[in-house]
Parts: structure tokens; C-alpha cells; sequence
């Protein structure tokens, strides 16, 4: 059975939608069994969907979506958007955000906490090879009686371990970066906290 939801300030989607740069007719869903397919209705400020690898939002004309894709209409800007993940659509109570809130939580799960665990992992290994890595460059400081060479086998052991786990701080701040993309409240667009993440609530706008 196939189910078609016209999206804009003149739509038949479950929510209204009040801003003035969003076209009367933007968009346009069709739903057929379990594909969902995005259209733009040649709207003048376009129609957008977000990468969760990245965070950035992609302009699209028609593209085949899934129920958990997160939609903009509007080219951005805080005042000439309007932001909903493609699960709203379909919702029976509007005010009701409580699947959204999951896939949130499950994406933080496997695209957030699983990156930071792994960087936490590979930070407690850099510190234990530090540790081996001073012991052995004192040990082998012993067995040799050239002071240049004592030096160089004192300080090359932590250099060493130092390029091999090159890179943390970097990628950390990267993953965190993303975090403020893409865990966000699916109502008001707020960054959510752990403990908002924990309460399956936005302490903000109470979506919950």
C-alpha cells in the first residue's frame, strides 16, 4: 500500500509548519511498503537530508530514505528551517518523540560511545607501553657504556610509543564534533546531554 504526505506550510504532514521560507508545497514522501522515497517539490530554499558520518546536511532533488533519515527544509539559518526526523511523518501524536529519542540513543551507542570507547582503550595501551618503553630503554641504558647511546636508548622507547599513538587528541575532538551534530533533541535541534540521553527526555523544549 502506498501512502504519499506532502510536506510545507500547506501539507498534510502530522505537525504544522510556520515558517515563512518554507514553500507551501516543499516536499513531498512517498511511502511503498518499507521504501521511502524524498522528493523536493522545486522549493525555493531546498530540501535537505543529514549524513550521520559526517553531520553535514546534503541538498537533495530525490533520494530513496529510511524512516530514521533526519530532514531539513530550508537552507539553514535558525529562524528558516524546519528540521524532523522522517519517523514524524507517520506519527500518530505529534507531540509524541519518543521512537526519535531512541534511534538517537542507538546512534549515539554505535557511532559516538563505541569511537570514544576505543580511543579510551588505545590511550590506557599508550600508557602502558610507556611504562615498558622507559624500563626497557633503562635496561638497555645498562648495557651499553657509550653515553650517547645510553641517551638515545633512554628516549627512544617513549618517542616511539608517542608516534605509534599519534593522533588522539585530534581524532577525539573530531568525534566530538560530530556528537554536537548529530545527537540532537529530534523536536528543537538542542545538543543533548549524557544525562538527557539517560532520561530519554530534551530538558529544554521536555520532548520526550
Amino acid at each position: 500500500m502506498t501512502k504519499t504526505i506532502t510536506i510545507g506550510r500547506k501539507g498534510d504532514q502530522p505537525f504544522p509548519i510556520q515558517v515563512a521560507a518554507i514553500s507551501g508545497e516543499h516536499a513531498r514522501v512517498t511511502i511503498n511498503d518499507d521504501e521511502w522515497v524524498l522528493e523536493d517539490l522545486n522549493s525555493t530554499n531546498g530540501t535537505f537530508i543529514r549524513n550521520d558520518e559526517t553531520g553535514e546536511f546534503e541538498r537533495i532533488a530525490r533520494k530513496v530514505i529510511s524512516e530514521n533519515t533526519v530532514i531539513r527544509l530550508g537552507n539553514g539559518g535558525r529562524f528558516n528551517e524546519v528540521v524532523f526526523m522522517a519517523h514524524h511523518l507517520i506519527v500518530k501524536d505529534p507531540n509524541d518523540y519518543s521512537w526519535e529519542l531512541d534511534q538517537v540513543i542507538q546512534l549515539y551507542e554505535s557511532s559516538i560511545k563505541s569511537r570514544i570507547d576505543k580511543l579510551y582503550s588505545k590511550n590506557n595501551k599508550r600508557e602502558v607501553f610507556s611504562i615498558l618503553g622507559t624500563f626497557i630503554g633503562l635496561g638497555l641504558s645498562f648495557l651499553v657504556n657509550d653515553m650517547m647511546l645510553m641517551r638515545l636508548c633512554m628516549s627512544l622507547p617513549p618517542i616511539v610509543v608517542t608516534f605509534i599513538f599519534m593522533g588522539t587528541g585530534n581524532k577525539m575532538r573530531a568525534i566530538q564534533e560530530l556528537r554536537n551534530k548529530i545527537i540532537v533533541c529530534p523536536k528543537c535541534n538542542r545538543q543533548l546531554s549524557d544525562q538527557e540521553l539517560k532520561d530519554r527526555s530534551c530538558a529544554k523544549c521536555q520532548a520526550h
